[in-house]
């Protein structure tokens, strides 16, 4: 008799980041770290920043008047902290997360400024040119990237200019400049980025906005000046983010129906999936593959990855839990486990539960397969 092998198809969700900050469709910043969402800030929040590692979260929040604070958020221990209150906006953390750049408002014009989360009165100008856009370190912490109405700017910490180019030449005659355009220097290559801009003349037929505009995402090869539209005349999109890889696209599509919601496409642009309703998403490190054995019964929801000692407490979507359960009953046998492949991410140890007792968590994303094992599994 065969064996019956239970495959468990991909689920119909989307496959998430391991943390990830946007905007909900009321526009509460929000803060999701696998199944557990959270509000971060109630109030009107912009361009959060969020750190390599997913403990940070850096945005400019609405404040009485013309001021704003920039607010530096510890996912881990779920506390805001005022860090600035003032006429200062576009904060932006550094891949090491030990500072943060951002506009200060002085003498009629939006310097870079300087700040370690750790002693914000000591924030000190980087930059004092008048500059329009900041858009973030360079993944290699040397550089902070910022625009004025002419010239794209590589500034380096000591507050000298690395390199530059000019707007025309990264936007060539298609596009058009606005302060509120976005660019994001690829996380491995220098000289590609993610430019979100306006076009200059908008296609017939394609969704604009209230100003009768469309915005486009595109990949720009910084050293050739050439462009590549990622979302197309037939996709209103922007506020585009790279994945930490580098290997996706995260961005704001305006839907047919007027509402926004976070859509995410791989690099080279083919095929695009929704991922939550929303805009301004920002990521951390991607979900990763993972092969091992799945324990369940009264006390244990556990699993070991392949080539691992340490045994780890699974968290999942409620459908997902239902499936690993049902599946384990059917098919774990003599060995007590059965084999599994999941989409995931690891995480600390629980504080208290069952949970606790084990060497940390898993978060499933996607499961993919389970059956009963099988010599060589692992190996």
């Amino acid at each position: 008799m065969i064996a019956r092998i239970f495959w468990i198809a991909v689920l119909a969700a989307p496959v998430l980041p391991a943390a990830m900050a946007y905007l909900d469709a009321s526009g509460r910043l929000m803060y999701r770290a696998g199944i557990a969402t959270r509000i971060v800030e109630t109030r009107r929040t912009y361009e959060p920043c969020l750190s390599p590692d997913s403990r940070w979260l850096v945005y400019a929040r609405d404040e009485p008047g013309t001021n704003r604070a920039i607010v530096r958020y510890d996912a881990e221990n779920r506390r805001n902290v005022d860090l600035r209150v003032g006429l200062a906006r576009s904060p932006k953390l550094s891949p090491d997360g030990s500072r943060i750049a951002y506009l200060e408002l002085v003498d009629r014009k939006w310097q870079v400024w300087l700040m370690d989360p750790a002693s914000p009165k000591d924030a000190a100008p980087l930059w004092t040119g008048n500059i329009a856009t900041l858009h973030g370190w360079t993944p290699d912490g040397r550089s902070v990237l910022a625009m004025d109405d002419k010239t794209l700017l590589w500034i380096s910490p000591e507050g000298r200019p690395a390199r530059s180019i000019a707007i025309a030449e990264v936007y060539g005659p298609e596009l058009q400049w606005m302060s509120s355009d976005r660019v994001r220097v690829h996380p491995h290559n220098p000289d590609v980025a993610l430019l979100s801009a306006y076009y200059r003349q908008t296609p017939k037929g394609a969704p604009a906005d209230e100003m009768e505009l469309l915005s486009g995402v595109f990949v720009v090869n910084l050293k050739a000046k050439t462009r590549r539209p990622v979302t197309g005349a037939e996709v209103f999109g922007g506020a585009a983010e790279w994945s930490p890889e580098g290997d996706e696209i995260y961005f704001t599509r305006r839907e047919p129906s007027g509402r926004k919601a976070v859509y995410a496409t791989p690099a080279n642009g083919v095929g695009m999936r929704r991922v939550i309703a929303g805009s301004e998403a920002v990521v951390s490190s991607q979900a990763e593959l993972f092969r091992g054995f799945y324990v369940f019964h009264s006390r244990q929801n556990t699993f070991q990855p392949c080539g691992s000692k340490d045994v780890l407490w699974v968290r999942a979507r409620a459908e997902t839990l239902v499936r690993l359960e049902s599946g384990y009953h059917e098919h774990a046998g003599p060995s007590g486990s059965v084999y599994v492949e999941m989409r995931g991410f690891r995480r600390e140890k629980a504080a208290d539960g069952f949970a606790a007792q084990f060497a940390g968590q898993f978060f499933v994303t996607d499961l993919m397969t389970l059956r009963a094992r099988q010599p060589g599994d692992c190996r």
